[in-house]
């Protein structure tokens, strides 16, 4: 679940079909100081996305540290998340998962890196159904009390519409939960698609349907805003 810290990084190939053309323009962007992403996330193609997230493993490990300065991304929405069915979108390797499914009935766990979801697989959880694909492809066929995403949605080259499909998702009075970094992080520059400030993340999630929504910000275990974050109700 938004995983910064990958010990277990393989090098993702640049892809093909990346012009001498594109690669400039990229130097140039990238010396001129402007945001670059990975290449095979550039053209936004389901291919190029797939093979991005199939070339690495995020490894949440660390959240699983209370005293972790990302902690607090986490513990909110733990500590709102409280029986019910949850969808967990952006499962990463699973550490979070299991904090969830210790505190409610059942969790549908989604994400698009394959071994990611092996390794959750392998962690034996009864209650924790693990599922690889694509959030915009998805058709869980059921509704959830709960749906959180924790550094996922600057990933989405569309994050209004996954909103959109999730408040769809959500059963009467259900939750959804998500968080984002606060402005432009620079050690995942080449993943995020979107960097959001208060205003344009509360924009965002008004325009995508959110009517009963709070949005806020999220300090770090040192007491630096660091994330943005919303709560989301569905009526």
């Amino acid at each position: 679940m938004g995983g910064r810290e990958h010990d277990d990084v393989r090098v993702h190939s640049r892809g093909p079909g990346l012009s001498v053309l594109a690669r400039l323009r990229r130097s140039i962007a990238y010396r001129l100081g402007r945001h670059v992403v990975a290449p095979d996330l550039e053209d936004g193609s389901d291919e190029g996305v797939e093979r991005y997230y199939n070339s690495r493993v995020s490894d949440c490990s660390f959240l699983a540290d209370p005293a972790h300065f990302e902690r607090p991304r986490i513990d909110w929405m733990r500590e709102k998340v409280e029986g019910g069915t949850v969808l967990e979108i952006g499962c990463a390797d699973g550490t979070v998962t299991a904090m969830l499914a210790e505190k409610t009935d059942r969790v549908v766990a989604l994400d698009l890196c394959r071994e990611s979801v092996e390794r959750l697989r392998a962690r034996g959880l009864p209650n924790v159904e693990a599922v690889c694909g694509f959030v915009e492809r998805f058709e869980p066929g059921r509704s959830f009390d709960w749906i959180v995403m924790s550094e996922v949605l600057e990933h989405l080259r569309d994050p209004g519409a996954v909103i959109g499909r999730c408040l769809q998702w959500l059963a009467p009075r259900g939750r959804l939960l998500v968080s984002s970094p606060d402005g432009h992080w620079d050690g995942d520059a080449i993943e995020h698609l979107h960097a959001f400030d208060h205003a344009s993340w509360s924009r965002m999630i008004i325009a995508a349907g959110a009517r009963d929504v709070r949005t806020f910000r999220i300090k770090d275990r040192e007491g630096h805003d660091r994330w943005l974050g919303a709560e989301v109700v569905r009526g």
